[in-house]
């Protein structure tokens, strides 16, 4: 099978994961070799050293444990990243020493960060510009999803490209959905995290009813609404943080990175003259508790805040 070496840039509670299981994972296309950076190195070097202990099998994964951005671009055939928000991302892929201004002609980059579609347009252009080749990518499912390999990924970009890479999305995610044309992935990841906001607030409004009733709300929630139309994923995630009071500071899902992306979706229904009554509610919750304080904490926080 043809040798495929693969960059992965962003290290972080998403990245981690799905780097490891690049490496780790069988089945799909086969991986060669792994180059890693993170913009705190160390993390790349230790990363290296952690699932190097747990290659298993005669022929391992070859993992390289970059210093530089660049030593990653120069080896790799196709470049993932995770990256925090949309300034990382423009950085990494558009900044002077960034993955696009020193790409190699039909490299592939994969940016599985949620970002604005303009940042999708702009990385796009400027990849074509270089005979390459840029795929919008987003991801859900969460910290546990990530390190399980069940995310959704949401593509946008040629089709072609997607192709080839299609097996090595398998080792990180099983919905792989191809969307249509450059953007397409952002939009969806845009149209998903509406909901996911929405649906979080409705959960905790609904969760404060029923503290007020005295209800159980794990059995409602288990029992009732599990198998009612009142149920969504969100219900079913939230009640647990609520319940096992796990609404602190080290949450997978903290409430300012949901605000990260409410704030982008606002920008989208000002440029489209949407309303949409719903969602602005929600982000005036989530800025709100960020503005209390709460931004670090996990986002079924504003339970606690409804509560008050």
């Amino acid at each position: 099978m043809e040798e495929v070496k693969v960059g992965f840039v962003g290290l972080g509670r998403m990245g981690y994961s799905m780097a490891a299981n690049l490496a780790l994972k069988r089945g799909g296309s086969r991986l060669s070799r792994l180059w890693v950076f993170n913009r705190t190195t160390a993390t790349a070097h230790e990363f290296k050293k952690t699932i190097d202990a747990r290659m298993e099998g005669e022929d391992p994964v070859k993992i390289i444990a970059c210093d530089t951005l660049k030593e990653l671009i120069q080896n790799a055939n196709v470049i993932f990243t995770c990256l925090t928000d949309v300034k990382a991302s423009e950085e990494v892929f558009l900044g002077p020493d960034g993955v696009i201004p020193n790409a190699r002609a039909e490299q592939i980059f994969v940016d599985f960060s949620t970002v604005t579609t303009n940042t999708t347009t702009r990385c796009y252009q400027a990849a074509q510009q270089m005979k390459c080749h840029f795929l919008d990518a987003p991801i859900s499912g969460g910290p546990e999803g990530a390190k399980n390999a069940t995310l959704t990924i949401m593509i946008g970009g040629e089709e072609e490209p997607y192709k080839k890479i299609h097996g090595i999305l398998q080792k990180m995610g099983v919905n792989i959905v191809y969307m249509g044309k450059s953007g397409s992935g952002t939009k969806t990841k845009l149209v998903n995290q509406l909901l996911t906001a929405c649906h979080t607030l409705a959960a905790c409004e609904a969760m404060v009813l029923a503290d007020k009733f005295g209800l159980d709300k794990t059995k409602i929630g288990n029992e009732v609404l599990a198998h009612s139309y009142g149920n969504s994923k969100m219900l079913q995630r939230t009640i647990p943080v609520i319940v096992e009071n796990r609404l602190g500071t080290d949450s997978g899902t903290p409430l300012r990175n949901m605000l990260k992306d409410l704030n982008i979706i606002q920008k989208v229904l000002e440029e489209e003259k949407l309303e949409l009554p719903s969602t602005t509610t929600t982000r005036e919750a989530f800025n709100r508790a960020a503005h209390d304080g709460y931004e670090m904490h996990d986002m079924a926080i504003l339970f606690s805040l409804l509560k008050k």
